[in-house]
């Protein structure tokens, strides 16, 4: 077996493998599918024997994907990309975690995650008249209010840095968002973090201090969950607050796995 860069000709077979289980997969596809296999921020390898992929990894920027088709894989070889010093996070779900999870327990602080999809329309709201679909212009209010919920803290970033990104996510289509405005301010969002062509993950979801219990969280989530069931893809998320679960099972949400990061801690 044998771990080595992702090539042109594997594209079309990892794909469709990946296709397979769109909701695990969901970040190394949309990566890809986005930004192709090999950029200066981002790296794909596969884990292959006698033709056959065992694995995938992915690196984008210092955060580590990684996806198992088999129990083949190189277990090293996986152990010997984590020790990068380029990665600092790293993420899977819970059955690729186990077969290493000793190993990532020693470098790791692992975060555990229910994992959740919806495919039904019935429990969505019928009516979410405070929300409308956020554009460009929406960038730096939704920045601001990112800056007031602890939740979004870890993730270094200044104010004109994640206003940026946000605005360039939406000016390359990478990202749908839903807001409620209220008071000149976004005191509520749901934007999703990958889109692929059969899935999205609905992410930074809140509503900040003042307006929370009104509604609004539910809102915009209900909104982007029938945005993207409208046209054919499977919306889904995690989370570990009980609050937040209340709500997205509510919505019509099922738990299917558990999502587990890790920050790496060597």
């Amino acid at each position: 077996m044998m771990i080595r860069l992702a090539e042109e000709k594997d594209l079309l077979p990892l794909m469709k493998q990946l296709s397979e289980d769109s909701s695990r997969a969901m970040f190394i596809y949309g990566d890809i599918e986005q930004n192709g296999l090999h950029t200066d921020y981002q790296t794909v390898w596969i884990d292959e024997d006698d033709d056959r992929m065992n694995a995938v990894y992915l690196r984008y920027y210092a955060n580590f994907v990684y996806y198992l088709f088999n129990d083949d894989f190189d277990k090293a070889g996986l152990l010997e990309l984590l020790n990068s010093p380029d990665i600092n996070t790293v993420g899977c779900c819970k059955s690729h975690q186990l077969p290493i999870e000793k190993e990532l327990n020693e470098i790791c602080e692992i975060r555990e995650m229910f994992f959740c999809e919806c495919r039904e329309w019935d429990r969505l709201l019928s009516e979410t008249p405070d929300v409308e679909m956020g554009t460009i212009d929406d960038a730096e209010e939704i920045a601001k209010s990112f800056s007031e919920i602890s939740e979004f803290q870890n993730e270094v970033l200044t104010l004109d840095e994640r206003i940026l990104r946000i605005k360039n996510k939406i000016v390359e289509n990478k990202t749908t968002i839903f807001v409620v405005k209220k008071d000149g301010r976004v005191v509520a969002n749901a934007s999703t973090a990958v889109e692929t062509g059969v899935a999205v993950m609905v992410a930074s979801v809140f509503s900040l201090p003042f307006y929370r219990n009104l509604g609004y969280a539910k809102q915009v989530v209900s909104a982007l969950t029938h945005h993207a069931l409208q046209q054919g893809k499977t919306p889904c998320l995690f989370y570990d607050n009980p609050s937040a679960g209340r709500i997205y099972h509510g919505l019509g949400y099922v738990t299917f796995d558990t999502w587990c990061m890790g920050k790496i801690t060597r």
